[in-house]
């Protein structure tokens, strides 16, 4: 059987379908790459911007957030302190000077005053420095001001124990006192207002006889008429002369001498 021969086909181009370039596609290409190229760079610079910001806010926050030295952390920085004068090592600010009283040399006309007018009193009765304070500021005394007054006691030349001792004795010129009861209106508020000291000081030292004493009070007594037990109830009580029981006795007895 005779074999039939195949017509030769003409021949195809080996360029696969598809792929064919013509001048339009590789200008199409060209475009393609340049745009894929500049968005590249878009891209890059975003992302150095982006690492930039996000290295500054970092460092910023840091900033922020770090305490100060002693402090806690995430407070804010401390305001540097107000700068203050340096002071020597050693000094100390002098305390404010508080106001003084006049010397000697330079003493105002009422404070001269106030002392002539003590050593006036001083000059005929004994006084407490109490006593001769509140002589010197009464409203019905002198009238000076407190710190005339004060100046004054503070400079007569007075031995307040001295002083107690002559009012004890002006006391007994007057009347009979026992010693308990003289020590009583010597350092009482309501008398003299010697200090209780003063007023021991001169019941010790007067020159005095108390059972002497203890009969003129009787004898006052009796001029207004009291009994001879009632008398004796009240030089030797508690509430009236405070004698002795024996000086009281002794009183008594010699009531009709």
């Amino acid at each position: 059987m005779a074999t039939a021969e195949t017509p030769d086909l003409p021949q195809q181009p080996t360029t696969a379908p598809g792929n064919k370039t013509t001048g339009a596609g590789k200008a199409k290409g060209c475009g393609i790459a340049l745009a894929v190229l500049a968005m590249i760079a878009v891209v890059g610079s975003c992302i150095s911007n982006g690492d930039t910001t996000a290295t500054d806010t970092t460092t910023a926050a840091g900033t922020a957030g770090a305490a100060p030295a002693g402090g806690q952390s995430g407070s804010p920085a401390a305001q540097p302190a107000a700068e203050q004068p340096a002071v020597a090592s050693g000094d100390t600010p002098a305390p404010a000077e508080a106001a003084q009283p006049p010397t000697d040399d330079d003493v105002p006309r009422e404070f001269s005053n106030a002392v002539r007018s003590a050593n006036n009193y001083l000059s005929f009765q004994g006084f407490s420095e109490r006593g001769l304070f509140e002589q010197l500021t009464s409203p019905y005394g002198d009238k000076f001001p407190d710190d005339a007054a004060q100046w004054a006691v503070d400079h007569v030349a007075a031995d307040w124990n001295e002083q107690a001792v002559r009012a004890a004795e002006n006391y007994l010129s007057m009347s009979g006192f026992s010693k308990a009861g003289l020590a009583d209106q010597l350092s009482s508020d309501a008398g003299d207002k010697f200090t209780e000291e003063q007023a021991q000081y001169a019941v010790e030292h007067v020159d005095t006889d108390w059972n002497d004493n203890a009969l003129r009070s009787a004898r006052s007594y009796a001029e207004m008429g009291m009994s001879t037990a009632a008398i004796k109830d009240q030089l030797q009580s508690d509430f009236g002369e405070k004698y002795t029981p024996e000086q009281a006795q002794y009183a008594v007895d010699h009531l009709g001498q």
